[in-house]
């Protein structure tokens, strides 16, 4: 019995020194966690274009002068592009054409020819750009009055701009 006794013990003793041992060895890792937050905001600008207006019948001395389009306060973009496009002065199937000038900024006059009731694509400019501001200035000339009847015409400009 004392054999039995002794080895029980003994196997006690070793059983506890390998946890031990063991428990030694065993790495004690403990995990935390950080989370980053990054919050992007919206882009935005603000457009400024012109208000309607008129044109009076018979005058072919000068252009009209439709104003400036530009965007301001421009938040988290590169570009904001504007294109634009025009119809002729139109009275149900009556038609007056139209010649539009265009120039950004201090670049030449541009311009094109709308003579049919379809909607012209006259141009795309860049009116910021990097932190630029561009200025887009637009006129209309009636060369001739004389396809006119009495009536009420109306010719749209379209402003479609895309900041990117």
């Amino acid at each position: 019995m004392k054999k039995i006794v002794a080895l029980l013990l003994m196997l006690t003793i070793i059983i506890s020194l390998t946890a031990a041992a063991l428990a030694a060895t065993v790495p004690k890792t403990k995990t935390e966690t950080m989370k980053i937050t990054a919050v992007v905001p919206e882009p935005d600008y603000t457009i400024h274009v012109p208000e309607n207006t008129t044109m009076t019948y018979g005058d072919t001395s000068a252009a009209k002068n439709l104003g400036s389009v530009q965007v301001s306060d421009v938040k988290n973009l590169t570009t904001v592009k504007c294109t634009v496009s025009g119809t002729s002065l139109k009275n149900g199937t009556n038609y007056i054409s139209i010649k539009y000038e265009w120039k950004l900024g201090s670049n030449q006059w541009e311009y094109a020819w709308v003579s049919d009731g379809s909607n012209k694509q006259l141009c795309t400019c860049e009116l910021y750009n990097a932190g630029a501001y561009h200025v887009l200035d637009m006129k209309a000339y009636v060369l001739t009055w004389s396809p006119a009847v009495p009536g009420e015409y109306t010719a749209t400009l379209t402003y479609n701009f895309v900041g990117e």
